[in-house]
């Protein structure tokens, strides 16, 4: 994916993300895997998704998330799993 850092909307997503602290950015970052629906991901499994994220985060961290196809409806679906956490995600 392209992305045109020229475009207002980018670069908001990018400095906010930039400007979380470290924490939130990995809370972020297991949202985000928690709503994708990998196999196994659940809402108990919460602390081992920010140890994860923490192993895995970044430096272009914001960019990475920018570019990720269908964000929104990952950090949605983690939302509402995070509102119900019994919830197997099957999409």
């Amino acid at each position: 994916m392209v992305l045109n850092l020229r475009i207002p909307e980018w670069q908001q997503i990018i400095e906010f993300v930039d400007s979380l602290s470290l924490d939130a950015k990995k809370e972020l970052i297991a949202l985000m895997w928690l709503g994708q629906g990998l196999v196994g991901v659940r809402v108990s499994r919460w602390m081992e998704l920010i140890q994860k994220a923490s192993r895995e985060l970044r430096a272009d961290m914001a960019l990475q998330l920018a570019m990720k196809p269908g964000l929104h409806i990952c950090l949605r679906t983690g939302l509402a799993m995070m509102g119900n956490p019994d919830r197997p995600l099957s999409l």
